[in-house]
């Protein structure tokens, strides 16, 4: 048979395979992820945002991994529009906002309180809670609904073998609930990825961000590890669990959105970015 024949059905084999491959376009979620509505590049100097929150109308509030520094960030083009430092250097992994209070959290678990954040000499308060460098503490957000700020964990936790935790902290307290406020089962987050997918994506889920919806109450949260996003809804049970594989949007760290829903998602490595994603239909 000709050489060429093979290499016609090697490319039609492939293109039907790609054909065949599941796309983000029959998820439930109201976003298209494939296509971001806009992307915000932030230049080489924050090519490491390793955590993002909503400040206000037009402003989002950042911080970079290693800097002690708040990024106040514009929503429309990413310009820096006030940095200040709030501590020395550090491995600083998530950002909340309560009213206008600034947390932030290292890795080792340590809160860091930062009370008037746009004056040149911002008051910092750490508190050093009962979770540690082993936890690898990545996520932060600020719940409002519950008065409560969300610490996800990326590594397994021994007394949780096979889940990933969040903790819950109450923000003017200094120890962390020990009861999870979530559990994600990573076999069957696994599970259900593979049937989406097939078994050609990894086997981890490592939280990253996270962040809640703000009109449906639905909490997203990011796996650098793979590039996933899984979504639970208020009673904690599983909603989604999506690969989302626009360049833009590799090695998530950071997640917040816009009361009106619109989801920001910013990328470490290159040159910084935030994925834009507005909601293009009602869920």
């Amino acid at each position: 048979m000709p050489k060429q024949f093979y290499t016609l059905s090697f490319l039609f084999a492939h293109l039907f395979i790609q054909c065949q491959s599941p796309t983000n376009e029959d998820t439930a979620l109201p976003y298209d992820f494939d296509n971001p509505n806009k992307v915000l590049d932030l230049g080489n100097d924050l090519r490491e945002i390793s955590g993002l929150a909503w400040w206000n109308t037009d402003t989002l509030v950042a911080i970079e991994d290693e800097r002690g520094d708040l990024y106040f960030l514009s929503t429309s083009t990413g310009k820096v529009l006030l940095k200040t430092e709030f501590e020395d250097d550090g491995d600083y992994e998530g950002i909340a906002v309560k009213d206008r209070t600034v947390y932030v959290l290292r890795s080792d678990g340590d809160v860091y309180k930062v009370e008037e954040p746009l004056s040149d000499d911002p008051d910092t308060d750490k508190n050093e809670t009962d979770l540690s460098k082993s936890h690898d503490t990545e996520g932060l957000f600020y719940d409002k609904d519950r008065d409560l700020l969300l610490i996800a964990c990326k590594a397994e936790e021994d007394d949780y073998y096979g889940y990933r935790t969040v903790f819950g902290l109450t923000p003017d307290d200094k120890d962390i609930e020990r009861k999870p406020f979530l559990l994600i089962d990573e076999e069957d987050l696994i599970e259900r990825l593979h049937i989406r997918y097939g078994n050609r994506l990894g086997s981890s889920f490592k939280p990253s961000g996270l962040a809640r919806h703000p009109q449906n109450g639905d909490l997203y949260v990011l796996s650098a590890a793979n590039s996933l996003l899984a979504v639970f809804d208020e009673n904690q049970d599983m909603k989604e669990i999506l690969r989302l594989s626009y360049p833009h949007t590799n090695q998530m760290e950071g997640i917040c959105f816009a009361p009106d829903g619109t989801l920001f998602i910013s990328s470490e490595g290159g040159t910084g970015k935030i994925a834009v994603f507005k909601k293009y239909m009602d869920e």
